[in-house]
């Protein structure tokens, strides 16, 4: 409801309960209106077109509807003659979904009206021409529809010997000429055969009340397309009442330089009758040479309105172009500095755009509370939170950085640095780590602050020397620098409308890390007082083997970019879940195995005796003891619950016993009853479902254990 949008549903997700109350329109008019509504139609554009074939032309590549688009052309008579068809999926994914194909939209136009035109005078002045139609379209319905019924009159007819059967058996049964026994097979019998006929019975007459409405359709075709002879103009009425759907295909370019497309025009009531074959008309005309307006070199227009030769055209727009984007660049930095300047609440907080993870801020009942209650670890956050909406909405950090050559004895020395112009928050931040008792060193390397310099400026030199050293390798990473590093990974690759840059979010980076430790792929070192994060053989081999399209971030901002227009009600996610799959079969179609991958990964296991389910090798893992034939689903867990609840764990040295001999001794069982261990030999027993165990003790004199 806070959306404010109606919650839709798919035709076969509807619950439809019939004959509830008096219908206030009929079924036909409810039928017309829907297809009204899936095929209507936007008010005329600009240009003053109209988009009589809205709804109903498709593209027969992929079955998305083709929208019309103004081609960019020199002024025309008509409207129409402006105006082609496109794919709206290839508008919307490009060429990985389908073709760049298109119609004209007049030659669309002229296709179809003369198409309704012939069907029409054929209709109203070849009967026999109509006669071959109907034979056409509905012989093999009708021979089929022969044979139905008289399968019908068999069915029933053998329907009507069941019911006296039944009728007949039960009078035996009464009186007693045959016993329950027979009566109830016999009637078991009879009832099956009666539900088998009934189904097929079911199936036969729909099929029958098919192919009478299929041959009624034709009739009904024939009988409203009489009234539409002789039209000259088209319009959304007349396309609404005769078609269903118009597909169009993509261009034909044969070796004679002839080029040729197809159409299929879907009727109502009859559906396809036979695809049409246009040429597409010629737009471009060549037309008079002229002579461009700034160079003067004589060339050929590609239209009646060009002025200057291509490569005027060219220098031109990118000089548009660098000046807009001048222009732009000097609006955002005024923008910037008036906003800055504003130091308002709003420029930092907005509250339309709380999603999943949003910021964290103090609110007003900071300003009474009794700080000094809290615990050191609490007000420390609490502080930091405060300080850090304070650094939000402080003036901006304005420093410049700069560059310095300084030229003695024949030689260059280069030095960088910055020079800070306004602190800013700066200065918010570095008063709060002054008063902090562990204040944590600045790391080396940091640029220095440099003094006020002007070029050409004479310093004296205090001291030279000659400082060597060699730089020391990366150091590995901790998930501290890990996760900063998923933050800012393949940001200057990443687009920069992306809405999100880096790897995962700040919700979700560490279990992301979790997930790759606990599946092996990252395993803990401890070195010193730090703990490191270090690939793993798999690791190193799945990157080596994976393909760079999967390792590149530039996947993250798309599926990013689609999962924000899913959310937007812009794309369904459906046609998300399919672009994947696409991919995915691309990838996999055209991968190329690396050579020397079998010796990638983990070597082979060692094998601790043979399954006694299917005689294949038992190896160890890490949960337990599994057989290697994909099939077999042989398994002996190590947190199985009956070594469990004898306080034992089966190892390699017990299994490989059970395995080859079928038992084991075991000491040290304990026992739930009585709370003492004892040592008994265990037996495996495997019902082909299910590993089991059981325990045989040793018999002792006087038949004791």
């Amino acid at each position: 409801m806070k959306s404010k949008k109606r919650p839709s549903k798919l035709p076969e997700e509807w619950e439809v309960i019939p004959d509830t109350h008096e219908g206030i329109v009929t079924q036909e008019e409810f039928d017309t209106v829907q297809q009204l509504i899936t095929s209507r139609r936007l008010p005329e554009n600009k240009g003053g077109f109209e988009n009589i074939f809205a709804g109903v032309i498709k593209c027969a590549d992929c079955g998305y509807a083709m929208r019309a688009m103004s081609a960019n052309r020199r002024k025309r008579p008509d409207i129409i003659d402006c105006v082609q068809y496109s794919c709206n999926n290839y508008g919307r994914y490009g060429n990985i979904m389908c073709t760049a194909h298109s119609i004209e939209a007049r030659d669309l136009f002229n296709a179809v009206l003369a198409d309704i035109n012939r069907f029409a005078d054929m209709a109203v002045n070849d009967e026999k021409a109509v006669r071959a139609i109907e034979k056409r379209l509905t012989d093999t319905d009708q021979s089929r529809a022969k044979a139905l019924e008289k399968e019908q009159r068999k069915l029933n007819k053998r329907l009507a010997e069941l019911d006296r059967l039944f009728s007949s058996l039960y009078e035996d049964k009464v009186m007693e000429r045959i016993t329950e026994r027979n009566f109830e097979m016999m009637s078991g019998k009879y009832q099956k055969e009666q539900l088998e006929i009934e189904a097929r019975l079911k199936e036969v007459t729909e099929t029958l009340n098919d192919s009478y409405e299929k041959s009624q359709g034709v009739r009904d075709f024939l009988s409203l397309i009489r009234n539409y002879q002789g039209i000259k103009e088209l319009d959304a009425t007349i396309i609404n009442a005769l078609i269903d759907k118009i597909l169009v295909s993509e261009r034909e370019k044969f070796t004679d330089g002839t080029v040729r497309q197809e159409i299929k025009i879907y009727y109502k009531f009859i559906g396809f009758v036979g695809e049409l074959h246009i040429t597409p008309t010629k737009r471009w005309t060549a037309l008079k040479p002229k002579n461009c307006t700034v160079c003067g070199v004589e060339y050929v227009p590609r239209s009646g309105i060009s002025k200057y030769c291509p490569i005027c055209a060219k220098k031109i727009q990118r000089e548009k172009s660098n000046e807009s984007k001048r222009r732009s660049r000097a609006r955002d930095k005024q923008a910037c500095i008036e906003l800055s300047a504003k130091n308002d609440r709003l420029t930092v907080i907005n509250d339309k755009k709380v999603t999943d993870h949003h910021a964290v801020i103090p609110t007003r009942n900071l300003k009474d509370a009794d700080l000094s209650a809290l615990p050191a670890g609490e007000k420390a956050v609490l502080e930091l939170v405060a300080l850090r909406l304070l650094c939000a909405v402080a003036q901006p950090h304005i420093y410049s950085e700069t560059v310095v050559i300084a030229a003695c004895a024949g030689g260059e020395f280069t030095t960088k640095g910055k020079t800070v112009k306004h602190p800013g928050w700066k200065a918010l931040e570095d008063a709060y780590r002054a008063k902090m008792k562990d204040t944590e060193p600045k790391k080396e390397g940091v640029e220095k602050a440099l003094p006020e310099l002007t070029e050409g400026q004479t310093l004296s030199v205090s001291a030279a020397i000659v400082k060597e050293g060699k730089s020391s390798p990366p150091q590995h990473f901790t998930e501290d620098t890990l996760l900063s590093a998923m933050e800012a990974a393949g940001k200057d690759d990443m687009p920069e409308d992306a809405e999100r840059k880096g790897l995962g979010t700040p919700a979700t980076r560490a279990g992301i890390l979790e997930k790759l430790v606990s599946a092996g792929f990252l395993e803990r070192k401890k070195s010193r007082k730090t703990v490191q994060l270090l690939p793993s053989h798999d690791a190193v081999s799945l990157i080596t083997v994976l393909p760079e399209q999967l390792q590149s971030p530039l996947l993250t901002a798309e599926w990013e970019y689609r999962l924000g227009e899913i959310e937007r009600g812009q794309l369904a996610p459906e046609e998300f879940l399919d672009g994947i799959s696409t991919m995915l079969k691309d990838l996999v179609g055209t991968y190329q195995v690396i050579k020397g991958t079998e010796y990638l990964f983990t070597p082979p296991r060692e094998v601790v005796g043979k399954c006694p389910r299917c005689g294949g090798e038992v190896a160890e893992l890490q949960k337990g003891f599994f057989c290697q034939n994909d099939s077999c689903k042989f398994a002996i867990w190590k947190n199985n619950k009956w070594w469990a609840a004898k306080k034992k764990e089966p190892t390699k040295a017990v299994v490989s016993a059970l395995l080859n001999d079928g038992c084991v001794r075991v000491t040290g069982l304990y026992s739930e009853k009585t709370g003492k261990t004892y040592d008994a030999t265990v037996v495996l027993e495997d019902d082909g479902q299910y590993a089991n165990f059981k325990l045989e003790f040793d018999q002792r004199k006087g038949g004791s254990r």
